[in-house]
């Protein structure tokens, strides 16, 4: 069925760029994909107006993030307690047209209870494998509408919560605008009869029976419960649970929890910088200042764009200035008195004799007031502090001016550089302070882009009544501004700000997002390799290390010269447990799940994975690559193994390994073997020292055989924890593992 194309009800419609060369690139390079679900409002996902799902091969990972890029999305960082396993967030921005385009990119069909999504279906392939042509996109795949039906239910069955219990009929219409939409839009294009023959295929006749009756008579709460009852009783039996017990109540509530607090933080004015919401830059975020003189609308722009932006993405806005723009509250309250002051002084018929500025339309203030400066210079220190801090977060930061110290008295320079050498002692101090804080400025961090927009005299001065009595002033300011000298690492661009409003916020726009786009790749820190004893790994890790002189081994990590001793150990114990007391929790969970306390040597290794997590962590914050032959999960399974654990469901795994590597940048390399194989080359080898090796050839082969099972959980368990898996068919020759290896690398 796939590609059939369904009745078309309208005229195909047109595809904005770069939504249009992102569905292009993925149909020529043959990516198997498509939409599926929320079909019914595809058309405002395709405009911008909404997030898009979309389903690809979980083996296609690293090349549909190829293609991302390539078409101009920018892949981010979701915020953690938006996050699930198999879910990357590809944003892409079309400035002329002030849309966001976001794809919610699946390589696992994460889905369930809000703030939980506990289940993964195995139904990728069948999904994908009957897709069908949109009806008003012909470029753009969807799912089967009797395929999309039933993930509707299943999906909406899972979400029923105790409160919705408690206040709906069980036997009343269920479901509000949105559902209804979608469900009645499906109906009318899905048979009864192939969604159930579909359902009884994907899960069983009891739950096709309580679909297909949904389907035909109406969707209630008590058919939305007998769903939900077939559905975890089939992810229990099939392990089709990423997490479940007290674990998927604590996250649930945890994440709950993180979200309205950030509801709050963000009433008061101060969510966008206190945590992260939404999404934020891979590493280190971006920052871009805004320059201009009065009437170029730099702050206009600034304000713009993060109001389309903020949509998506963790972006805030930072203002430098002394005037009437986010200042501090004490600048404000002095602003006032002096305006008060000088209003008085006014009415008294007193002449001012100093150089002055706009009060914000409360009179005008002396620009070399000492104090004045003083706020502003500390102001400024502030901000430039506060916004490296959002860098390092991964935050994009749009910067209305940025302090500079090359001109005194304009384009937010210092103020009290005149009185540096003057007769009064006190305002000498004061001015050498504050050319020090300008100082220290200037020679910290910079903008990652400086965008100059600069208008003509006569526009600037027009676009402001204010600006009519200052046009030497703005003069000044323009010529200083085209003078002024940046880093040479800095992007500096410049913007003919004449232009109308529309025009310069889509070339201010694309000038950041391209630059974002430039940026090199970001790639992970840590590769681990995880297979059967016998399946090649210290081989192809020897390899790679003398063709890549670049990379860090076990051995830089833990120094095996150096040997821990007992204070060490108990200090790295105790600051694991303090920092990680979740990847503990989740250990005693499995100790108590498989009654290992009476297996001494399982405890030992299972409890030693935290501290090893901390060392492992520590190691790779230095910004460098580790290649590790074997570590955390192959540690895991041996102390599973210790305890003779033949099998073990994925739901009690995933937790306790997403704890393990947690705020770790990691790809896991699967060296996926056959046993039989694996159990020739571990009696071959002469310098091994796995449990399996110096066996006889049969009962090598048949431990690994016995265990071989417990991997693929452990591997399954990394996948559902929402680790970077990738297989590497460890069953061939020696220098095609290397090669598969080395792709994996990425050149790091």
């Amino acid at each position: 069925m796939e590609g059939l194309k369904l009745k078309t009800l309208s005229a195909s419609l047109p595809v904005p760029e770069p939504l249009q060369a992102l569905l292009t690139a993925l149909n020529r390079t043959g990516v198997v994909w498509c939409s599926w679900k929320s079909n019914e409002h595809l058309a405002e996902g395709i405009s911008g107006k909404t997030d898009i799902d979309v389903l690809f091969n979980a083996a296609d990972r690293r090349r549909v993030i190829k293609i991302f890029y390539d078409c101009g999305f920018m892949v981010f960082e979701t915020a953690r307690h938006r996050a699930y396993p198999g879910i990357l967030d590809a944003i892409s921005v079309n400035n002329a047209m002030g849309a966001v385009f976001h794809i919610h990119a699946h390589f696992l069909l994460c889905l369930g209870e809000k703030n939980l999504k506990s289940v993964i279906l195995p139904w990728s392939d069948h999904i994908l494998q009957n897709r069908v042509s949109a009806e008003d996109f012909p470029q753009a795949y969807v799912s089967a509408p009797a395929d999309e039906m039933i993930l509707l239910l299943v999906r909406e069955a899972l979400k029923v919560r105790a409160r919705d219990r408690a206040f709906a009929k069980r036997d009343g219409a269920w479901g509000g605008k949105g559902f209804t939409r979608e469900f009645n839009w499906l109906k009318e294009r899905a048979v009864p009869a192939e969604i159930r023959d579909a359902a009884e295929k994907l899960m069983n006749a009891g739950a096709a029976a309580v679909i297909h009756e949904m389907v035909t008579q109406g969707v209630t709460l008590d058919r939305l419960e007998r769903l939900r009852k077939e559905t975890t009783g089939l992810a229990l039996q099939s392990g089709w649970r990423r997490i479940g017990g007290v674990p998927a109540v604590m996250q649930a509530w945890l994440r709950e929890g993180i979200m309205l607090f950030a509801r709050v933080l963000e009433k008061a004015g101060a969510g966008r910088t206190l945590i992260v919401q939404k999404r934020v830059l891979p590493g280190k975020g971006i920052v871009a200042a805004l320059l201009g003189p009065d009437g170029s609308g730099k702050s206009s722009v600034a304000r713009e764009t993060v109001a389309r932006w903020s949509r998506k993405i963790d972006v805030c806005q930072a203002y430098f200035g002394t005037g009437d723009g986010q200042q501090p509250f004490l600048q404000w309250v002095l602003k006032k008195l002096l305006a008060a002051g000088l209003l008085v002084r006014e009415k008294l018929g007193k002449k001012k004799n100093c150089e002055t500025v706009p009060a914000g339309g409360a009179g005008r203030l002396p620009r070399s007031l000492p104090v004045y400066a003083i706020i502003g210079a500390l102001h400024k220190r502030r901000q430039a502090r506060r916004i490296e801090k959002l860098r390092r977060r991964g935050f994009v930061v749009i910067c209305d001016r940025w302090p500079q110290n090359q001109f005194a008295g304009i384009n937010d320079g210092p103020f009290l550089r005149s009185a540096k050498d003057g007769k009064n002692g006190f305002l000498r101090f004061l001015a050498r302070w504050e050319e020090r804080q300008f100082e220290n400025i200037c020679a910290g961090p910079q903008p990652d882009i400086v965008i100059r927009m600069i208008p003509s005299l006569e526009v600037a001065i027009a676009r402001k009544k204010e600006n009519i009595d200052m046009a030497a002033s703005i003069k000044e300011k323009l010529s200083a501004l085209r003078a002024q000298s940046f880093d040479p690492g800095i992007e500096d661009h410049v913007i003919d700000a004449d232009r109308p409003f529309e025009t310069v916020l889509a070339e201010a726009g694309d000038i950041i997002w391209k630059s974002l786009l430039h940026r090199p790749a970001k790639k992970p820190a840590l590769y681990e390799c995880v297979g059967l004893s016998g399946a090649g790994k210290t081989t192809a890790c020897r390899e790679m290390f003398v063709r890549k002189n670049t990379l860090a081994s076990v051995d830089d990590v833990f120094t095996p010269e150096k040997p821990l001793g007992v204070m060490r150990k108990i200090s790295l114990t105790l600051q694991s447990l303090m920092r990680d007391p979740g990847a503990y929790f989740y250990a005693v969970n499995i100790v108590f799940g498989l009654r290992l306390w009476r297996h001494a040597g399982s405890l030992g290794h299972l409890f030693r994975l935290p501290a090893q997590r901390l060392r492992l962590k520590n190691a790779a914050a230095d910004g460098g690559a580790y290649l590790i032959e074997q570590l955390l999960l192959q540690n895991l399974w041996s102390a599973l193994v210790t305890a003779d654990v033949r099998r073990f469901a994925p739901d009690a795994l995933a937790p306790f390994i997403e704890a393990l590597y947690r705020d770790i940048d990691v790809r896991i390399l699967y060296f996926d073997a056959e046993a039989g194989e694996a159990a020739r080359r571990v009696t071959e080898r002469k310098d091994g020292a796995s449990r399996f090796d110096h066996l006889p050839p049969g009962e090598a082969e048949e431990g690994l055989k016995k265990y071989g099972a417990l991997m693929n959980d452990i591997v399954r368990a990394a996948r559902y924890a929402g680790l970077d898996v990738v297989a590497i068919d460890a069953s061939r020759p020696r220098d095609k593992v290397a090669a598969d290896l080395e792709s994996a690398l990425e050149e790091c």
